[in-house]
């Protein structure tokens, strides 16, 4: 089966079966709180509920309240506070504006306070412009309704991959982007044979306008893909992407139109089976990290940081990393790491300054002692190591000050 023929067949199976009304009825139950307060805002759905490009099982719906231009920036999450707050279970998340977050009926909501607006140019936060997104991908969809199958399965490659969210605890393809892409290129497998020849960094601009991203802010062309937002074309929708899930995303699409497979749009969460079998007969330390409380990006971040400071522990002691993995659900974080050799030996050896520097190989002999040898015009010093295996790093980091900021607990699996 080629890769059109798999597409064809997986774009009918990505479609949910069935279409729940929980997400309509919370809208209407929160617009009557709203006139209920006599609050001048309108509730709208967004997302992908909104687009009808959700996948089957997603239960995380965005509902956007839209404000008028009366009201000023701080005082929409005041206002939308006092009119959901005998929901119960809503929890205030910081943010450039304020949002909420809140459980029911099976279903996790992010309401969003925006400005009502009919332009990009009118809006006064990032936020304000979703709703018009969503506009954008509806009429396109509207058009062309195989678009939102396509849409569906750009999430469905992407989760697979491990490479869908804009999260900071993940640094990948938001839905926002995968939405730009796959209209921009005119359907999924369009996208996947770019992508596949994409370079080390790629710009994209859906207007055609520009051709380069030369007039950006250089914070704004960090990111190795560069794709101008549609309707804020000053804005670089994937600045969030990281090197790493940008590249695994081109080698998912080459592996993809190489050899198409189910298995590219099947997610198959980390588990120690998965990440041993992958390197078999390499050490692997495997363990779980159950977060601190507040917001899921929040303390997914302060998770992977974690992850990535024993990283840099391990590295320091002189460990060869092979492979990691970190994948958080929201309840806990699962992470490896994979090394070449364990356990190392009891001593490592730390170079030194040449002995032609004076000053710096008198404070290395000053610190070093009787350890310090002289090599080939260099210093050595040979020194105890403070671990010879990831169990013994991981156990002196948990109860660390580091960790302890950032992690509820730590266990080894």
């Amino acid at each position: 089966m080629d890769a059109q023929e798999l597409i064809e067949q997986m774009r009918g199976r990505v479609t949910p079966k069935q279409r729940t009304d929980v997400p309509e009825h919370f809208v209407s139950l929160l617009n009557s709180l709203l006139d209920a307060a006599k609050i001048g805002a309108e509730a709208m759905l967004g997302g992908s509920y909104a687009k009808d490009t959700y996948l089957e099982g997603d239960h995380d719906i965005d509902v956007f309240v839209r404000f008028e231009e009366k009201y000023k920036d701080e005082e929409m999450p005041d206002l939308l506070s006092l009119a959901i707050s005998g929901l119960g279970g809503v929890r205030r998340v910081h943010g450039s504006r304020d949002y909420f977050q809140l459980e029911k009926d099976g279903f996790s909501f992010e309401v969003v306070p925006v400005l009502k607006i009919a332009r990009a140019e009118e809006a006064r936060n990032v936020t304000d412009i979703s709703p018009l997104h969503v506009a954008h991908v509806k009429q396109a969809i509207a058009k062309r309704p195989v678009l939102a199958g396509d849409i569906r399965l750009a999430k469905l490659f992407c989760k697979a991959a491990k490479v869908y969210g804009a999260e900071s605890y993940i640094n990948g393809f938001s839905g926002h982007v995968l939405d730009t892409l796959v209209l921009h290129y005119g359907g999924f497998q369009a996208l996947v044979e770019a992508a596949s020849s994409w370079g080390e960094h790629e710009f994209i601009d859906p207007a055609g306008e520009r051709g380069d991203a030369g007039f950006l802010n250089p914070a704004k062309r960090q990111s190795p893909l560069i794709l101008l937002d549609p309707l804020q074309p000053e804005r670089n929708a994937a600045a969030a992407l990281s090197k790493e899930r940008y590249d695994r995303f081109r080698h998912a699409a080459k592996g993809f139109l190489a050899r198409p497979d189910e298995s590219y749009f099947t997610p198959i969460p980390f588990t120690k089976e998965e990440v041993t079998e992958r390197h078999p007969g390499k050490p692997a330390l495997c363990y779980a990290l159950t977060p601190l409380q507040g917001s899921k990006d929040v303390v997914g971040t302060k998770l992977l940081k974690a992850h990535q400071h024993l990283i840099k522990r391990a590295r320091a002691e002189g460990f060869s990393i092979i492979d990691e993995a970190f994948e958080f659900s929201g309840d806990e974080a699962f992470a490896a790491v994979i090394v070449e050799q364990e356990p190392l030996p009891a001593t490592m050896e730390r170079e030194g300054p040449p002995v032609s520097v004076r000053k710096d190989v008198d404070r290395f002999r000053e610190a070093h002692g009787s350890a310090v040898e002289e090599r080939d015009g260099r210093l050595y010093a040979s020194l105890p190591r403070a671990h010879t295996t990831l169990a013994s790093l991981f156990s002196s980091l948990v109860n660390g000050k580091y960790w302890s900021g950032r992690v509820a607990k730590a266990k080894i699996l």
